[in-house]
């Protein structure tokens, strides 16, 4: 590092640390809220833990493989919000609290009594199973310790637990509810498997080659290192990576890292830190980790730079932004600091030898098609195919790659394009034009872009939608791989579980259907009892509906008629009729 450098950087630092300083003494309350079961608090997830698109917000509490768990609220408030959703956080509610916070309770299987009449009442007054609903203030006022409800697996969960996050009411970030006191135990510090290195730009070499390096980690007396402990040889600008988790008492599953520091020379470098999270900034994640490892290795590794259209306040500021530069043949140590929220810590400490770069010679080379610097709108057009990348939707300059594949795939309505590589992320949509070939007038609006998988011999289509423009079918994508334009004019199938035409039901507590769409997806479903409408519950991730008697909205002791629609995003249809006796 330069001399110049090294005194700015001081400054800064000092600087840093006086607001870290600052912000650190608002103490969070860890007094005032209760748990919200009343059975030992062991967690599957914590906050901040990577997941494909997002940041985790909350923790995932245990509930003993089971449902039915009394859920409580934490602390004195009133019910802000009640959101019910097939997939998400399924069944949800948020209590806003006198003290600036608001406790948010996902995956739940119901609610107390009260509140459930509400919201079946509203479910069949907007004829919607699916509802965002803000009672007025005064409508459920709750005292701490009140029963809202009984754990669940509903919505997106895989599995039973419970959702629990506390948000700042005024701005709704979540903020890490492991600095709030609850009884979790937590003696295990975080597990180090692998580091990396990046090379930053084309001159860059890690043991001779412009490519990353991952070296594993390895433990002895409780201190990592990495195999041998020789210096890796590096030169240019270069930066880091680290894979570890950490682990919580009494549980296996892993969970993310609290707070992450990277020293270069005794010099920090990088520093992250999982406090609170914005939803704005979610997807700033898929630049946290790295994408194309994960994508191609199905595991995490933390990235410790910070790549130029980062914006996340996770990562902290900072002057090198965990990117240095070798021009010398001397030997640096590399430290990371790990750190969970309950301030176990984990080191790992390793070396790097400067080379002289004009000495060694890479003879990889990167071909591409077009660069795309992230700061500005990016156009692309080929034969048949057209795309626009805003700004700001790349992560970094783009070394963009295009390619005319041939194809095989008879219900391919378009030639099929290779628009970069998968493994390359995106914070936003870009607009993807294709042109059509023989694809029927009257069959336009059922024609939409599909990503391909890549076994060809079975292909398989995932829906970017879309709509017909002037001999294009256009979609907004926030992926890239191989696309081309196919139909959907199948409809959605309906399979009942429970019932049959004619049958007595007088011994069932529901009416059980799955539907399933192989495309386009299911846009909407609507139910009828002697042509009233009536409420199916959707699971999505199960794709079963269901209808329970207990909603009392049928006459007993009568034969009734039953019809069923499902309809797709491309419009296709499908109903059943059924009679049957309750």
């Amino acid at each position: 590092m330069h001399k110049s450098h090294k005194i700015t950087y001081i400054v800064l630092l000092l600087l840093f640390c006086s607001k870290i300083g600052i912000y650190s003494q608002s103490k969070l309350p860890d007094n005032y809220f209760r748990s919200p079961l009343d059975i030992p608090l062991f967690l599957s997830g914590n906050f901040g833990e990577l997941r494909s698109t997002h940041f985790h917000s909350g923790i995932d509490i245990k509930t003993q493989g089971s449902t039915g768990h009394n859920v409580y609220s934490v602390a004195k408030g009133y019910v802000s919000r009640i959101k019910i959703s097939s997939g998400g956080y399924g069944n949800a509610i948020y209590i806003t609290h006198p003290n600036g916070y608001t406790s948010v309770y996902g995956h739940l299987q119901s609610f107390n009594k009260t509140i459930q009449n509400y919201v079946n009442n509203m479910q069949y007054k907007k004829h919607s199973f699916s509802v965002n609903l803000f009672p007025p203030k005064d409508k459920f006022q709750l005292k701490k310790g009140d029963i809202i409800g009984l754990s669940g697996n509903s919505g997106s969960s895989g599995g039973p637990h419970l959702h629990f996050e506390i948000r700042e009411t005024k701005t709704e970030y979540p903020v890490n509810p492991l600095l709030f006191g609850f009884n979790i135990e937590d003696t295990i510090p975080p597990n180090v498997f692998n580091i990396a290195i990046y090379p930053k730009n084309s001159k860059s070499l890690i043991h001779g080659k412009n490519r990353m390096y991952i070296q594993k980690a390895t433990k002895r007396d409780n201190i990592y290192g990495i195999n041998g402990n020789k210096p890796i040889n590096v030169s240019g600008e270069i930066a880091f990576g680290i894979e570890a988790n950490d682990y919580l008492n009494g549980t296996f599953n892993k969970c993310g890292l609290y707070s992450t520091k990277l020293y270069f020379d005794s010099v920090l470098i990088y520093f992250s830190e999982l406090k609170n999270l914005s939803f704005a900034e979610q997807r700033y994640v898929l630049s946290y980790y790295d994408y194309t490892y994960k994508y191609n290795n199905k595991k995490y590794i933390q990235k410790s730079f910070l790549d130029p259209n980062n914006k996340s306040h996770v990562i902290k500021d900072n002057l090198y932004r965990g990117i240095v530069s070798i021009s010398d043949t001397n030997i640096h140590t590399v430290s990371y600091i790990l750190t969970d929220a309950y301030n176990n810590t984990s080191n790992i400490s390793f070396k790097v030898k400067g080379n002289d770069a004009s000495q060694i010679t890479d003879n990889s080379v990167t071909e591409y098609t077009k660069a795309m610097p992230y700061q500005i709108e990016n156009n692309f057009e080929a034969v048949g195919v057209r795309l626009t990348i805003p700004k700001y939707a790349l992560f970094d300059k783009l070394f963009f790659k295009y390619e005319l594949l041939k194809d095989s795939i008879p219900q391919l309505y378009s030639k099929l394009h290779r628009i970069h590589n998968p493994g390359t992320p995106l914070l936003k949509f870009y607009k993807l034009r294709i042109k059509a070939i023989g694809l029927p007038e009257n069959l336009r609006n059922k024609a939409l872009i599909a990503l391909v998988s890549e076994n060809k011999k079975s292909p398989v289509f995932y829906s970017e939608g879309g709509k017909w423009e002037d001999g294009y079918i256009v979609a907004n994508v926030r992926e890239f791989g191989d696309f081309a334009i196919v139909l959907d004019t199948i409809p959605p199938t309906i399979k009942a579980l429970n019932i049959s035409d004619g049958k007595n039901m007088t011994k069932n507590k529901s009416v059980r259907f799955m539907i399933k769409d192989e495309l386009s997806g299911i846009a909407k479903y609507e139910g009828f009892i002697d042509d009233k409408w009536v409420l199916f519950r959707y699971d999505s991730k199960n794709n079963i509906i269901e209808y329970r008697f207990s909603d009392n909205t049928i006459d007993k002791g009568k034969n009734h008629l039953l019809k069923l629609r499902v309809t797709d995003n491309r419009g296709n249809k499908q109903e059943i009729k059924l009679d049957f006796y309750k």
